[in-house]
This record gives structure tokens, C-alpha cells and sequence, in this order.
């Protein structure tokens, strides 16, 4: 029930990955079910006579001895492990999933182009040098850097116009730094965007893209951690019929993966 209501979670991610997931841990859940749930019946009354025929004795080794010894040593175990997992609780809060800095070094930043024209000479040169200065960029390739501001675009032809414009949308071409972080140039680069054209700018490039992977993966994250905790605890509400054993199953789940993501590969 679990693994089912959590698959039906991962339909709720921003990222697109997410749904492709849940429905293929859907129909995988459905299906063993549906096939464990008709064919272990059916093959039970068929072969009733020589299941009882075939029946042999136990080959799992007894567990007694380690129950009695996890019986004598239960307070030194809590003793030890608690800690252990309210240290490892603490440790995972730090740790930061990041994506691989993509190979590209540009990003392709794209305006409206009649409010860029509009815009004037002077705002235009503006946004120029903020880009040109920003934090991890090596150059910008754009229509004032490359055919000067005293050309109007009018007097160019198609071919000469293309690199710099696409559709209704101008194109400036920022060249990363490789010796700095593409995710603090691709947060500088979107912070200058806005300034000038607000959430009309649009960004692309695989730096971009690994951006915004990340933050997508974190937001995830969150949401899951919570519709998890919530469905695994009415689970065990359910189970258990106990408010204490749940909240004591759930910490000793949670505890679990902690350590688990304490210790690094």
C-alpha cells in the first residue's frame, strides 16, 4: 500500500522525470498484484495434492539465540543507536545534491525584441556592460557588441540579422568563465535579465538547464518527504493501532535512512 500511494506521490513532482516514474511503478505494482493475487489461488487448488506431497522442512535457520541476545542487550543497542541516528539526522541536513556542471560554456539569453528596440541606445549599452561585468563571464555576443550602436537594423539584411535575432526575440549569447561556477554566472546573468525585461527574458544552455534540474530536484524533494512521512505513518496507524509504535516505527525508518545518507559512496 505504500509503495503504491507513494508512486501515485511522484505524479505531484515539477519535474517531468517524476511522472514518467509514477506511471511505470504503477503499472508495475498493479500487475504483480493482480498476477500474485489470481495466480497463487488458482495454482493452490490445482496442485493442492502435490503441494501437500512435495512439503518439506523448514531450511531457514533459527533465530531464537539472537532474539534472546537482542533481549539482553536492548539497552546498550538504544543506548548506542539513538544517538547515532539523531547525529545522522542532523549530518543529511547538510548535505547538498548538486547536478554536473554541464560541458557548454554559454548561455543563450533571449528579449523581447520590440521592447529591446524601444528600449533606447542608451539602456541598451546599459544592460551590455552589466552583462559584460558580471561574475564569471568572459564575453557577450550580441548586436551592439559585434555591429556597433550607430547601424539601425533596418539598414541590415536577413542573413546579417539572424545570429542576433530569432523570431520576435533578441538574442545575446553570454560566454562563461570556465574557471568559475556556471551556477553563480547563471544566477548573475538571470538577475540582469529581469532587471531589465522582468520574467519576459528567457534563458537557455545546458548550465541553465542544470540550474534549474537542481532546484526543480529540491523542491521534489521536500514535497515527497512529507507525503511519504504522511502516508507511512497512516500506514502504520493502521496496522499497528498504536500512536506510540507508529511514531516509533516512523523515527526508526527515518533513522535508517539518515545513516544510510550520512555514509558517503
Amino acid at each position: 500500500a505504500i509503495l503504491l500511494i507513494c508512486s501515485v506521490s511522484l505524479c505531484g513532482m515539477r519535474f517531468g522525470l517524476g511522472k514518467e516514474l509514477s506511471r511505470g511503478c504503477l503499472k508495475t505494482v498493479i500487475v504483480t498484484v493482480c498476477t500474485v493475487c489470481l495466480m497463487i489461488p488458482a495454482w493452490s487448488a490445482l496442485f493442492e495434492k502435490w503441494i501437500g506431497r512435495t512439503r518439506h522442512g523448514t531450511l531457514c535457520i533459527s533465530t531464537d539465540f539472537a532474539g534472546r541476545w537482542i533481549w539482553k542487550l536492548r539497552f546498550v543497542i538504544l543506548t548506542l543507536m539513538i544517538p547515532v541516528m539523531l547525529t545522522a539526522g542532523l549530518a543529511q541536513k547538510e548535505i547538498t545534491y548538486r547536478v554536473p556542471e554541464s560541458g557548454s560554456d554559454a548561455i543563450v539569453l533571449l528579449v523581447p525584441a520590440d521592447r529591446y528596440v524601444a528600449a533606447g541606445l542608451e539602456k541598451r549599452l546599459e544592460m551590455n556592460e552589466e552583462l559584460s561585468a558580471a561574475a564569471g563571464v568572459n564575453r557577450v555576443v550580441s548586436y551592439q557588441n559585434q555591429l556597433g550602436t550607430a547601424l539601425p537594423e533596418e539598414y541590415l539584411e536577413e542573413s546579417e540579422l539572424s545570429p542576433y535575432k530569432t523570431g520576435d526575440y533578441s538574442r545575446f549569447v553570454i560566454v562563461m568563465n570556465a574557471e568559475v561556477e556556471q551556477k553563480s554566472t547563471v544566477d548573475a546573468v538571470r538577475m540582469i535579465a529581469e532587471k531589465y525585461y522582468g520574467q519576459d527574458a528567457v534563458l537557455s544552455g545546458d548550465a541553465v538547464a542544470a540550474e534549474e534540474l537542481e532546484r526543480l530536484s529540491a523542491s521534489d524533494r521536500r514535497y515527497l518527504n512529507v507525503v511519504i512521512a504522511l502516508v507511512a505513518a497512516l500506514c502504520f496507524l493502521a496496522i499497528q493501532r498504536s500512536i506510540l509504535l507508529t511514531v516509533l516505527s516512523l523515527f526508526m525508518t527515518y533513522g535508517t535512512v539518515w545513516i544510510n545518507l550520512m555514509i558517503s559512496y
